[in-house]
């Protein structure tokens, strides 16, 4: 009983649908009404007189009206299909309206629009009724663009101040450090003030070691790179360094470079002669390229070392060692130079305090350069002050 009455059921729901008007239809009953009124409601004025008659106003329209017997045909059908519709209810009779609707009139097919092309963007609304774009914001700078950015503003403030300083070798040095950071900022850059010969080519040195010791660094990454360019350096400023006595003493016993026993005070003992030995220590000394005796190339140094006595009290000149000269050949440059001289002071000399003045000239410098040391001496004539001072 429950299959039968579903199939009943089914069979109901399928004929309900077949008496159902096709939507189509539906959607032009209004229509057909619509047209049949206006037709049926026309004005007609038999006794009008054609001279009376306004003239024809071209509405635009005029192409449906030529030839629409073939529409009014069709709509008549329809109206009548839906008149019996509601008087039979035999909706399985009625017509379908063509699915493809025709053309209102016979002509030719409506030309393609030829005018100027519309872009996209030219539909587009305006600038300013779009939504408001989000500001540009630029990227915080890098830790390396903020370096090289102070590294160029110091620059420039030395620049302004090496122009300003009546001696800007410092300004100028300061600024060649900065070649570390931004190779070439330090070129080109002449003070007003102008430099000196000599400072020019200490700082043109300068400069040669920053950038040296900047290549190394970033080719090796390692602080041998760093030593390497300052060695190098080095021996180049070695000329522009002034020739000096590191140490001198009045000595009783020499061995070796550094290697000596001094005489204490030094006290010395009245009407007495006094031998003794000056020791020299000197630095910075000039090279030259030499051959040796035996054919071989080496370095020669040249020095000449002179000794004078003056009593303190009146400055004068008590003993004098003409200048004597010192002639050293070696393969290699020697890094440590020490001169020793045997001298005997005279028992001439009164009780009181004397400045024994060593004088050392290297004759490879240019101009000879000169070095001086002075080394206090006391004559007196009491034994146990000699003896007292020596212990």
């Amino acid at each position: 009983m429950l299959t039968q009455h579903t199939a009943a059921t089914n069979n109901d729901t399928r004929a309900s649908r077949t008496n159902r008007p096709p939507r189509r239809l539906l959607a032009s009953v209004p229509l057909a009404l619509l047209l049949a009124a206006c037709a049926s409601q026309q004005p007609q004025r038999a006794d009008a007189d054609l001279d009376d008659a306004p003239d024809t106003v071209n509405t635009g329209l005029d192409r449906f009206a030529a030839d629409d017997d073939d529409l009014r045909r069709r709509l008549e059908a329809d109206a009548d299909d839906a008149a019996r519709l509601y008087r039979d209810g035999d909706w399985g009779s009625v017509r379908s309206p063509d699915r493809t609707p025709p053309l209102v009139d016979g002509g030719p097919a409506p030309e393609a629009n030829i005018g100027p092309a519309v872009a996209l963007d030219d539909l587009a609304p305006d600038a300013a009724d779009a939504a408001p774009s989000r500001p540009f914001v630029e990227p915080p700078p890098t830790l390396e663009q903020r370096i090289e950015r102070l590294a160029a503003e110091l620059a420039a403030r030395l620049r302004d101040q090496s122009d300003q300083d009546a001696s800007p070798v410092h300004a100028m040095a300061s600024l060649a450090a900065l070649e570390l950071i931004l190779p070439g900022i330090a070129a080109g850059h002449t003070p007003i003030s102008g430099l000196t010969p000599r400072e020019r080519d200490v700082l043109d040195v300068w400069i040669e070691m920053i950038r040296d010791a900047h290549s190394g660094l970033r080719n090796a990454q390692e602080p041998g790179a760093l030593a390497g360019a300052v060695v190098r350096a080095g021996d180049r400023m070695a000329t522009f360094q002034p020739f000096a006595i590191l140490h001198a003493a009045l000595c009783a016993r020499v061995e070796g470079f550094g290697r000596y026993t001094e005489m204490p005070g030094p006290t010395l003992l009245a009407g007495r002669r006094q031998p003794a030995i000056v020791y020299v220590e000197v630095d910075r000394f000039a090279h030259k390229q030499a051959t040796g005796p035996d054919g071989e190339a080496g370095w020669r140094v040249e020095l000449t070392q002179e000794l004078s006595l003056y009593h303190e009290a009146d400055g004068l000149l008590a003993w004098r060692r003409p200048e004597q000269e010192i002639v050293d050949f070696s393969r290699n440059k020697r890094n440590d130079f020490f001169v020793v001289q045997r001298i005997e002071l005279p028992e001439t000399l009164t009780v009181g305090s004397y400045r024994l003045k060593v004088t050392m000239r290297d004759k490879g410098a240019p101009g000879g350069a000169v070095a001086e040391r002075i080394i206090p001496i006391d004559i007196v004539a009491d034994p146990n002050l000699v003896r007292t001072r020596n212990r």
